[in-house]
Order: C-alpha cells, then structure tokens, then sequence
C-alpha cells in the first residue's frame, strides 16, 4: 500500500508569510501562526522555502524559522536562497535542537539535518556517546541517572572541502512511568478498633454510592429534561394559540373596513401587514421588548400574515397563499376565513362582504367569552394569595387579642 504524506509549503520573506509574487498572505496571522495552524490540522511536513533578497532579510527569516522550529511539531524541511556555506551553518544552527530549547537541558529528540535543499552541502553528524544520542538525532535520556555532556560533530561536505561544527549539549535523564513512581520511605498505619463499648464493628467500602449518583444524573438527563422540554413546549403552543384567537376579531374588522372602503382582498391584506409589521421591521426591531404594543399583542398573526404576502410577491398564488396560512395557523376560526376568501376568488361570491360581517359579529361575542375566561383564570390564580392574606389577618387579629389579655 502506497502512502501519503502531506507537505505544506511557506515562503518567507523579510520575516513574513508571503506568496509567490512575494506579497503578505495576511496581515492578521503572522508565518509561526500559519505553520501552527498547518500543523496542527493535518500537515505531516513544512516545506519552508526563503526568496529573501538581502542579508538583512535572510536573516530575519531564520529568526523566524527557529520560531516555527520551536513550536511546531511537524517536521520543517528548509530550501531556498542556501548559497553559501555560512548560510548552511545558520540552517544548522537554528535547527539542530528540535524541540529542545536550551542545549543545557536536552530532553527530546535532535533535529540531525542530513542536507540542506537547495544547497550543495551534504551533512553527516557523528555522536561522542551513541547510547545517549545516536547519530540520527534520538535521545535515550531513560539510559543515564544524571546529567551528562556529550558532544556532536557535524562534517559539512562538498567535493573535496569539508569542514567540522561541534556542538556540547547536556541531555537531562528522563525517568521511567515505574521509577517515577516513587514508593514512600516509611508508611504509617493505623490499626482500627474491632470493638466498640463491647460490641463489634465491621469495615466496609460503599461500592455502590457511585453507582446511585450515575443512576440519579441518568434519571434527570433522560426523564426529567425531556419532560420539562415538552412543558415548554406545550406552554409555548398554548400561547401562540391564545394569542391568536384573541387576534382574530380584530384581524376580522379590519378587513371588513378595508374592503368596505373598495380595496381588493389582496390589497386590503397588504394594508394589514403594513400597518404595524412594516413599520416594527422599518425601525429594526428584532426583539419583542422593543415592538409596539400591538406588534407584540399579535406577533404571531402578524407574522404569518407577513409570510403569506412575501409568498404571493414571489409569485405564489392568492388561492394557494392563503390555504398555507390556514393551514399553518391550524386554528378552525382562521381555516374557515381562509375558505371564504379563497371561495371569493374561485367562484366570485358577490356575498363576500356580507358574510364577512357576519362573521365579525360571531367572534366579537367569542371575543367576549374568551376575555370571561381569562378574567376566569386570573381570579384562579389569586386565590392563594388572598389565602394567604387571611391567614396573615388573623394572625394579627388573635395575635393582639392574646397580647391584650
């Protein structure tokens, strides 16, 4: 099987992450920041390539890839303006620790580069001690007990010339998982009492605690939460619900004023939407706290009678229009106004506005029944409190009859 490797490449120059034409990527995101987010997302090598023109900016580029060296972990492969052998020696140099980042407290592999692309310098390293770092740059600090000096000799070759870099680095020991734990140099125990005051005790550990806590968090993820999510719900469609039967006598006046006044059915529903839901999303006003108070008194008929016009601007006809809104709201008091007009478009009932006031006056005697019942709820609800309120009353009352004896 064949395998993959995927390498990302950077250009630098002056220090900074550029393209090929050698203009700044972004101004945002410096080059250690991208070789970061390379690495971190997949990139299994950085394939670093300097197009710096001067000395000042070559060297400012390898200012820049120690930075990436240091915290990367993928590994950096450099190229690019190598033309001299000093230039090989600064590569060498800013790379040879790795990960490590003092030569005094060497505790990770080494970075050994063999070649430097885009030079014509080959490199060979030779270790004073091979148990402690090899020549390919592993580092067995499990094998010493103490800190330990050991030298590295990279030989720069070309041709006949060749010349010698030595490097002095202290590799730190690294303990094992099995020696770091330390077992205790004196233990202490404590010798529980068998008995008592004459009677016998046994020692146990609640094995099962655990267990009860785990079956308590279960219970509340999987019953409680679903359950307290459907009330909320439920609450929420109840609302909508009230809210809109509360809305539809006055929704049902104003179409019979508009279309008494002469305007078509589809004008006179313009007209409705227009008269508080234009002007709330006019103002920019997305939260209700900042909506009229007759946006919000019938946000959600507003709203879907909004819908329905956007519909029939896209091209959505009248008739279909206004079964979807019917069907949407689901109320039966909103269906059967929907059939009317969809009726009045279909076979053309001249009866339209007659059977529309009739209508008016059915809901505005449901309207009063709905506002008997509401009154209903609320007497309900302040029961308790006026309870309570008596309960407090003779409190007092028997409170100073008794003090006053």
């Amino acid at each position: 099987m064949k395998e993959f490797r995927l390498v990302q490449e950077l250009i630098l120059k002056n220090g900074e992450a550029v393209d090929a034409a050698g203009q700044k990527i972004t101004m945002e995101k410096t080059a250690v920041d991208l070789s970061v987010f390379y690495s971190n997302f997949g990139a299994d090598m950085l394939m670093i390539r300097d197009i710096s023109d001067t000395d000042e900016e070559h060297e400012k580029n390898i200012d820049t890839v120690k930075e990436i060296v240091s915290n990367t972990d993928a590994p950096v492969l450099l190229g690019g303006n190598v033309k001299r052998l000093e230039d090989v020696k600064k590569y060498i140099y800013a790379h040879y620790l790795g990960k490590n980042k003092s030569s005094d407290k060497v505790c990770k592999n080494l970075y050994l580069m063999k070649k430097v692309k885009g030079s014509m310098f080959v490199v060979s390293w030779f270790s004073d001690d091979e148990k402690i770092i090899s020549e390919q740059g592993k580092v067995y600090g499990s094998r010493i007990s103490k800190p330990q000096q050991v030298g590295l000799t990279a030989v720069i070759k070309y041709e006949a010339f060749k010349e010698k870099l030595r490097f002095n680095v202290i590799v730190t020991p690294v303990k094992l998982l099995s020696d770091a734990m330390e077992k205790p140099k004196s233990l202490r125990y404590f010798k529980l009492p068998e008995k008592v005051a004459g009677k016998k005790i046994k020692y146990g550990i609640n094995r099962y605690e655990p267990l009860w806590k785990l079956t308590a968090i279960m219970a509340v993820m999987f019953i409680v939460v679903p359950y307290l999510l459907e009330s909320m719900t439920k609450s929420k469609v109840s609302d909508r619900e009230k809210q809109l039967k509360l809305a539809y006598p006055e929704m049902i006046e104003k179409f019979v004023l508009l279309v008494n006044a002469g305007l078509p059915v589809k004008n006179a529903w313009i007209r409705i939407t227009e008269t508080e839901g234009e002007k709330s999303k006019a103002n920019n006003y997305t939260d209700k706290n900042y909506l009229s108070k007759n946006y919000r008194d019938n946000y959600y008929l507003i709203e879907e009678m909004l819908l329905t016009r956007r519909q029939m601007e896209n091209g959505l006809s009248e008739e279909k229009a206004y079964e979807l809104f019917g069907r949407r709201i689901g109320l039966l008091s909103y269906m059967k106004f929907c059939t009317l007009l969809v009726q009045n478009m279909k076979k053309g009932t001249a009866d339209l506005i007659r059977i529309l006031e009739y209508e008016s006056a059915d809901v505005f005697n449901e309207r009063k029944e709905n506002v008997k019942i509401l009154g209903e709820e609320a007497g309900t609800k302040l029961l308790l409190p006026m309870m309570i309120m008596m309960v407090i009353i003779f409190a007092i009352i028997m409170y100073a009859a008794f003090a006053g004896m």
